[in-house]
């Protein structure tokens, strides 16, 4: 799935939340680019040994993170997985992690109410939710289903 969705070009219009957008109207397009498939991979990595570990959330968070940024194009409605799965880590998520899933949950709402939100701290934030789930690991003291370490 990953090599088809690299193949489309990112999506035109300010709503464009992925890296390549993003860094695009400054003119860094190219780390845009670098930056999105950095994450992918991170996403991909984590994703595997999180499932090698029998932690099926990180697991799941790490293959949406990857899905997320591989492509040139993050509308809005796309992060609707990001919150399902942010939703499932809040019981077992660090204080800090907590703290990102509340930003990036309000990121979401008010953006419909001002969509001309600072796209760069839309992005950031994404970005910040996405690893914190993925790589955060549970906090100390949580519990962890299904015998994941």
């Amino acid at each position: 799935m990953l090599p088809n969705i690299i193949q489309f070009p990112p999506g035109e219009g300010n709503d464009n939340l992925a890296p390549t957008a993003v860094l695009g109207s400054a003119g860094l397009a190219w780390f845009g680019s670098a930056l999105g498939y950095g994450l992918t991979a991170i996403g991909v990595v984590a994703s595997v040994r999180a499932g090698l570990r029998r932690d099926w959330l990180a697991a799941v968070s790490g293959a949406v993170m990857a899905l997320l940024f591989v492509s040139g194009t993050i509308w809005n409605h796309y992060l609707v997985a990001t919150v399902v799965v942010s939703a499932a880590a809040w019981p077992r998520a660090a204080a800090h992690t907590k703290l990102l899933i509340v930003a990036f949950l309000a990121m979401n709402s008010a953006s419909s109410i001002v969509p001309e939100l600072n796209r760069p701290v839309w992005l950031l934030t994404i970005i910040g939710v996405s690893l914190a789930t993925s790589l955060g690991g549970p906090a100390r003291g949580a519990q962890v289903p299904n015998g994941a370490t």
